[in-house]
């Protein structure tokens, strides 16, 4: 997605698959996606949906910048974190740092959900992610109850999804 010719490429997937297929779309999960290239993806693809957008938030937590913030509000983006992938891939220091990330996100309006990557591989279930979340104080009961509602409204089985494409 670093090009103009692989964001297109993308775009043309989603397009073909259509409104009826939702697609979340996995960006800024390291640091190979840049601020510049995250904001040019999601104008072009406009995805609802997208797991790990780490980087912009990084970039509005770090150096105040708020586009990638801006560009995920305005374009009604559903954010999905997978914390402990994070914490793998080191975006995060730590679980306890969602804190910051969950905040920043309420700051703009972006609707928020909780997810996991590859639970046998990472040891780590979806109900273990949010459980850790509320005993690191990263997430308050009423915050899991919301990240839980938003996943099952964006979530690709629901079949009355309120945010479709």
């Amino acid at each position: 997605l670093n090009t103009d010719d692989g964001r297109r490429h993308v775009k043309d997937i989603f397009d073909t698959a259509g409104p009826q297929l939702p697609i979340t779309l996995h960006l800024g999960e390291t640091s190979a996606t840049d601020p510049k290239t995250f904001r040019k993806t999601i104008e072009l693809i406009q995805p609802k949906r997208i797991s790990h957008p780490i980087t912009p938030v990084l970039e509005y937590l770090n150096y105040g910048k708020s586009e990638g913030m801006e560009v995920m509000r305005d374009y009604g983006v559903v954010v999905e974190f997978l914390p402990r992938s994070n914490e793998i891939t080191r975006r995060v220091k730590s679980i306890s740092d969602f804190k910051d990330i969950i905040a920043a996100c309420r700051e703009f309006d972006i609707p928020v959900t909780i997810g996991t990557d590859a639970p046998g591989f990472q040891g780590m279930s979806f109900a273990q992610e949010l459980a850790n979340l509320f005993l690191c104080e990263a997430a308050s009961l009423s915050d899991i109850n919301s990240f839980i509602i938003t996943g099952l409204e964006s979530c690709f089985a629901n079949p009355n999804r309120t945010l479709a494409r």
